[in-house]
């Protein structure tokens, strides 16, 4: 949405010239927000490709297994919608400002009809650099966070930690279950 209002002043003549030649609001309207959609969808495909080729680098550092699951229609659901609500919304009102231009003020070079939005736009300038900021601080925090869980010190070496599931025959021997695994270890202190 910022970048479209942004070009609204060199995109002022080009909509006057569809004007002249016969466009419609609605049709310039339908344009400008289908090149919305369409850039949302770009934008999804390279944001897919990036998360696929960083997933692995992701699970190494959580020592997880998380993956993309294309199968889930809950999940493709999910993306296909935040994608065209993303796309409307950045679409919506750069092309309600565009296709209000009137052609012969456009024409004539007057850009100032093209910058009547400023005041919004700096507010998203603002909104995207915070957003910015927050997103970047967020992300430095998770992973300082997950490389300290990572090595921190619990007290005890993992290894040498035996988990028993005291159901069954050894519940009923676990004294001497406990005696006779664990006595070499107790004589070796």
């Amino acid at each position: 949405m910022n970048l479209a209002t942004a070009q609204s002043a060199t995109r002022s003549r080009e909509i006057s010239v569809r004007k002249i030649i016969g466009a419609k609001r609605s049709g310039l309207i339908t344009h400008f927000i289908s090149e919305s959609l369409l850039l949302s969808f770009t934008g999804l495909l390279f944001a897919l490709v990036a998360v696929q080729l960083l997933l692995p680098f992701f699970n190494g550092i959580t020592e997880k297994s998380v993956r993309l699951d294309f199968t889930n229609p809950v999940f493709v659901t999910g993306v296909f919608v935040i994608t065209v609500i993303c796309g409307l919304l950045a679409g919506c009102y750069p092309a309600f400002l565009l296709s209000s231009f009137k052609p012969v003020v456009a024409l004539k070079g007057d850009t100032s009809a093209a910058l009547s939005g400023s005041t919004f736009r700096k507010v998203l300038t603002v909104v995207q650099f915070v957003t910015s900021i927050v997103l970047i601080t967020g992300s430095i925090i998770i992973y300082k966070q997950i490389r300290f869980i990572s090595n921190k010190n619990l007290g005890f070496k993992k290894e040498n930690v035996i988990l028993l599931n005291r159901n069954g025959n050894l519940d009923k021997n676990y004294t001497a279950f406990k005696m006779i695994c664990f006595k070499p270890l107790l004589s070796k202190t």
